[in-house]
C-alpha cells in the first residue's frame, strides 16, 4: 500500500492473493486447494467438453451414491495415511524443508492482508535480495512438487472437479446476440464519427481560405492605400520644393497652390504627419483650409529640419511598401503595384541626396541624422556614402594632394588618411552617439577608404608595384597602418565585420600582390644560400655573428631576414615560415652531403693502402678536401647554429607571429625547433668522423711496434728494462687536438666525449698489433727450434729474443697506459686496454 502511495508498482489483486494462499494452505495442511496448477487441468476439461459438443452427444453425468461412499473411504484412508506419516516424522511439509532457513515463514502468505511488495521491502533490509530470491525459488519448486504429487494420489477427484460446469455452447448462445448488437452499434457510432470529423476539417480548411483571402484582401488593401499616402506626400514635398527654388515667386505659388488643392488627405492619414496640418480637421481639406495650406507649406519650405523630418517619415513608409511587396509577391494586385513603388522609392532617394548634400555643406546635423535614418530604411545607404565622399571627403583629400610636393607613398598616405577623417568627423560624431540610433550607421569603407585608395591610385600608380620589394612592402605596411586606423574607429562588431566584408576593402587589398612579392623575396634568399653552400671547400672569408664559416653565416642571415620586419609579412606567415625550415633543410643537406663525400673519400684511401681499386668521383661538395681541422669548424658551426635557431630564431618567429594568436605563434615555433632537432642529429656523425681523423693520426705511431721485432733479432740486446721511444708519441695528435684554440670551444662534455673515443679505439688498435706480433714472434720461435732439431743442434739456453720482445710490448704497454691517464682516461676501466694488457702479460717480469 505505502508503494500505491509513492506511485510504485501496485499490490496484488484480492483474487492473486486468495491464489496465492490457497496455494500455500494446500501445502501446510496436505488438502487439494483451488491452485493455479488446477487451471490447466480445468482447461483440458473443458476441451474435453468442447469435443463432446463438436460431435453433438456431449452428456451431462452425476455422481452416484456408490461413487460418492468410494470417495469418502478413500478420502479416509488418505487422513489415515497422513496420520502415519505425520507420526513416522515424513508428513510435515515443513519437517521435509529441513534445509530452509529460519527467517522464512510460508505461513506469512496466508494472511488476508499479504502484501508481496511490503513483504520484499520487509525482508530485504536483513536479507540479501539474492538469498530471498533463493528461498522462493526453493519454496515454489516444493509447492510444485506438492501440488503434482497430490493430483497424481487424487487424479479421479481431480478430473471430476468440471462436471458441474457450465455448458459452453449454452452460454456462447446465450451472449452472442447482444454481442452482435453491441458491435453493430460500436461500427455505427464510429462511422458517425468518421462523418463529423470530415465536416469538421472541410469546415475548417473553408475558414483557412476565407482567412488567407481575407488577409491578402487587406494586404493589397493597406498596400494601395499606403503608396497613395507616399505619393500624396511625395508630391507635397515636390511642390514646397519647386516654390522654395523658383525664381518668380508669385508665379511659382500659384502652380503650388494648384498642385495643394488637388491633395486630399484623409483622416487616416494625418498620423504621425503634423509637420503637414498644425491644426488638422477631421473634415477633408476644403477651399476655407487654403489659408492653412499655405501657412503650412510656408513652414516647411522655410524649415529644413522638418522637410528633412517628414523624408524620415515618408522613407519608412516605403520600407513599409518593400514590405508589403515582398509578403504579397504572389497577388496580381501587388504586382500591378510594382512600378508605382519602384517610382515612390527612386523619388525618395532622389529627395533624400539633395537633402543630405545640403545637410552635409551646412552642417546641420538634424538634416544628416534624418537622412541618414531615411536611406538605411529604404536599402540606400550607398546614397550616404556617395553624398559624403562627394561633399566633404574628395575636395578635401584633393587640396592636401596638391599641396604637397614630391613625397613617396608611405609619407602621403597618412597625411590623406587624417585629412580625410578630419572632414567627416562631425558626421563619424554624429553616427557614435548612443541616443542618435546611428551605431550601425558605418560608412568608413565606402567613403575615407574608397576616395583615399582612389586618389593613390591614380596619383602614386608605381607604389603598388613589387618589383622593388624593399619599397613595396615598405608601402604595403602604411597601407595596413591605415586600414588598422579605420578598423579601431568601428564602435562595434557588427560594424567591423561589415567593414571587412565590403567590396571598398576587398578592392583595395587586392592592388597589393604580395605572391609576387613572396616569390622575389623567394628567389632572393634561395640565390644567396645556394650560391654560398654550392661553393667548393670551406670558406672562412666572411664569416661573423659567431660563426666560423661563411656557409653557416648566410644560412643563419637568411633566416633572420625571412622574420625581420622589413621582410615579415603577416598575410604570408605560412610562406615565410616555410621558407625559414626550408633554408635551415637546406643547410643540414649541405652538411650530410660533405659527410658521404668524407665517407666515400676515406674508404678510398683504405683501398688504396690494401692495394685495391677504387673509383673516385669529383665532388665540390666540403667534405673531399676536409680534414681534421675543417671537420671541427663544421661540427663548431652547426652546434652554435641550432643554439641560435632554439634561441634567437624561436624568438623572432614568435615575436613576428603573435599577432594571429598565442595558438599560431606556438604552432610556428615547433616547426623550427623542428628542424633544429633534425639538424642537432648529425653533430654524432662529424663526432665519428674527427675520432676516425684522429685515430688514423695516432695509429701511425703505433706502426712503429713491427720495428721491435728487428731490433732484438737483429742485435744482441739485452733484456730491455724501458719503454720504447715511440710510446710518448701515440697520443700525441690527440693532445694536439685538445691544444687547438677552436677545440677549446667545445663544450668539457663534448671534449671528453671524443677523447675517450679516440683512446678507445686507439687500444683497440694497439691490442691487435700486439697480440699480432706476440702471435709471431712465437710462430717464428717455434719454427727455428724445429729447424734446429732437425739440424741436430741444441738449443740455446738463457733468455731469447721473445722473451725481449714480450718484455719490451710489456714495457710499452704499461707506459701507454702513463699516457692514458694524462687524457683523464683511467686504463683500468678501459675493456681495450685491459685486452691489450692480457696480450703483453707474458712478458711481465717474474718475482
Amino acid at each position: 500500500r505505502r508503494r500505491e502511495r509513492r506511485g510504485e508498482r501496485p499490490a496484488m489483486t484480492r483474487v492473486e492473493r486468495v491464489a496465492l494462499l490457497g496455494r500455500a494452505r494446500d501445502v501446510e495442511d496436505g488438502t487439494l486447494g483451488a491452485g493455479g496448477a488446477f487451471f490447466g487441468t480445468n482447461t483440458a476439461r473443458d476441451d474435453d467438453v468442447g469435443d463432446g459438443d463438436d460431435d453433438g452427444a456431449r452428456t451431462t453425468t452425476t455422481t452416484s451414491s456408490d461413487d460418492e461412499d468410494v470417495r469418502i473411504r478413500r478420502r479416509r484412508d488418505d487422513d489415515d495415511d497422513a496420520d502415519v506419516a505425520k507420526a513416522n516424522g515424513t508428513g510435515d511439509l515443513d519437517d521435509a524443508r529441513d534445509g530452509r532457513p529460519t527467517w522464512f515463514d510460508a505461513r506469512a502468505f496466508e494472511r488476508d492482508d499479504f502484501d508481496p511488495w511490503e513483504y520484499v521491502e520487509e525482508i530485504t533490509t536483513f536479507v540479501g535480495s539474492e538469498t530471498l530470491r533463493e528461498a522462493l525459488d526453493g519454496h515454489e519448486r516444493e509447492t510444485r512438487e506438492a501440488l503434482e504429487r497430490l493430483v497424481n494420489e487424487n487424479y479421479e477427484e481431480f478430473a471430476s472437479l468440471g462436471d458441474d460446469l457450465r455448458d459452453y455452447a449454452e452460454l456462447r448462445d446465450k451472449i452472442m446476440p447482444g454481442q452482435i448488437e453491441t458491435k453493430r452499434e460500436v461500427s455505427e457510432g464510429r462511422e458517425e464519427i468518421v462523418r463529423a470529423l470530415e465536416r469538421l476539417e472541410a469546415s475548417a480548411e473553408e475558414r483557412e481560405a476565407q482567412a488567407r483571402a481575407s488577409a491578402s484582401k487587406r494586404l493589397a488593401d493597406e498596400c494601395g492605400h499606403t503608396v497613395s499616402k507616399v505619393e500624396r506626400l511625395l508630391g507635397e514635398l515636390d511642390v514646397v520644393g519647386g516654390k522654395s527654388s523658383a525664381s518668380d515667386g508669385a508665379t511659382g505659388g500659384e502652380r503650388a497652390g494648384d498642385l495643394l488643392a488637388s491633395v486630399v488627405i484623409g483622416a487616416e492619414d494625418r498620423e504621425g504627419l503634423e509637420m503637414l496640418a498644425p491644426a488638422f480637421e477631421d473634415d477633408q481639406a476644403t477651399p476655407s483650409g487654403a489659408e492653412t495650406d499655405d501657412m503650412h507649406r510656408e513652414h516647411i519650405s522655410g524649415d529644413v529640419n522638418e522637410r528633412a523630418r517628414m523624408l524620415d517619415r515618408i522613407s519608412s513608409e516605403v520600407n513599409r511598401l518593400k514590405f508589403y511587396q515582398k509578403q504579397g509577391k504572389d497577388l496580381s494586385a501587388i504586382r500591378d503595384l510594382a512600378d508605382r513603388i519602384e517610382y515612390c522609392e527612386l523619388k525618395l532617394t532622389s529627395l533624400a541626396q539633395t537633402a543630405l548634400i545640403d545637410g552635409l555643406k551646412e552642417k546641420n546635423a538634424n538634416v544628416i541624422s534624418h537622412c541618414l535614418h531615411g536611406c538605411t530604411a529604404i536599402g540606400k545607404f550607398d546614397v550616404v556614402e556617395s553624398a559624403i565622399r562627394t561633399v566633404l571627403i574628395r575636395p578635401a583629400v584633393e587640396k592636401t594632394l596638391e599641396s604637397i610636393a614630391e613625397e613617396d607613398f608611405a609619407s602621403v598616405l597618412p597625411k590623406l588618411s587624417e585629412t580625410a577623417l578630419t572632414s567627416c568627423s562631425y558626421v563619424l560624431d554624429l553616427t557614435r552617439v548612443a541616443e542618435s540610433g546611428l551605431q550601425s550607421h558605418d560608412f568608413l569603407a565606402g567613403t575615407v577608404l574608397a576616395e583615399v585608395d582612389s586618389q593613390l591610385s591614380s596619383a602614386f600608380e608605381k607604389a603598388y608595384s613589387p618589383g622593388i620589394p624593399q619599397d613595396f612592402i615598405k608601402n604595403y605596411r602604411a597601407a595596413m597602418k591605415f586600414v588598422d586606423i579605420l578598423e579601431d574607429l568601428a564602435p562595434t562588431m557588427a560594424s567591423l565585420n561589415h567593414f571587412r566584408a565590403s567590396r571598398y576593402l576587398e578592392s583595395y587589398m587586392k592592388r597589393w600582390n604580395l605572391s609576387v612579392y613572396f616569390n622575389l623575396r623567394f628567389q632572393e634568399f634561395a640565390c644567396d644560400v645556394d650560391e654560398e653552400l654550392n661553393e667548393p671547400g670551406l670558406d672562412t672569408s666572411r664569416a661573423s655573428d659567431g660563426f666560423l664559416l661563411t656557409p653557416t653565416t648566410q644560412t643563419w642571415l637568411t633566416m633572420a631576414k625571412c622574420m625581420a620586419e622589413e621582410v615579415f609579412v603577416p598575410a604570408l606567415t605560412d610562406k615565410f615560415i616555410r621558407l625559414f625550415a626550408q633554408v635551415l633543410s637546406r643547410y643540414r643537406t649541405w652538411v650530410k652531403a660533405g659527410i658521404e663525400a668524407l665517407s666515400v673519400q676515406q674508404s678510398s684511401d683504405s683501398n688504396a693502402e690494401e692495394g685495391k681499386v677504387t673509383m673516385v668521383t669529383s665532388s665540390s661538395s666540403w667534405g673531399a678536401t676536409a680534414g681534421g681541422d675543417e671537420l671541427i669548424l663544421v661540427r663548431l658551426d652547426v652546434e652554435k647554429l641550432c643554439a641560435k635557431v632554439r634561441s634567437d630564431g624561436a624568438a623572432c618567429v614568435k615575436a613576428s607571429t603573435s599577432i594571429l594568436g598565442e595558438d599560431t605563434a606556438q604552432i610556428a615555433v615547433d616547426c623550427v625547433l623542428e628542424g633544429a632537432n633534425e639538424l642537432q642529429e648529425i653533430i654524432p656523425q662529424l663526432d665519428a668522423f674527427i675520432v676516425k681523423v684522429y685515430v688514423e693520426r695516432c695509429v701511425e705511431s703505433l706502426k712503429q711496434l713491427k720495428g721491435i721485432t728487428a731490433t732484438f733479432r737483429m742485435t744482441n740486446k739485452p733484456m730491455p728494462t724501458r719503454h720504447s721511444h715511440f710510446v710518448p708519441t701515440i697520443l700525441a695528435p690527440l693532445q694536439a687536438f685538445l691544444d687547438n684554440e677552436r677545440t677549446k670551444m667545445f663544450s668539457k662534455t663534448s671534449r671528453q666525449e671524443i677523447v675517450d673515443k679516440v683512446v678507445d679505439s686507439v687500444s683497440e688498435r694497439y691490442a691487435e698489433m700486439a697480440s699480432d706480433l706476440v702471435a709471431t714472434v712465437k710462430k717464428t720461435e717455434a719454427s727455428l727450434n724445429r729447424l734446429k732439431d732437425r739440424q741436430g743442434k741444441t738449443s740455446s739456453t738463457g733468455v731469447g729474443d721473445t722473451d725481449k720482445i714480450c718484455r719490451q710490448l710489456y714495457l710499452d704497454a704499461k707506459e701507454y697506459a702513463v699516457q692514458m691517464e694524462k687524457f683523464g682516461v683511467v686504463s683500468t676501466n678501459s675493456d681495450a686496454f685491459n685486452e691489450l694488457w692480457s696480450n703483453v702479460a707474458a712478458g711481465a717480469p717474474t718475482a
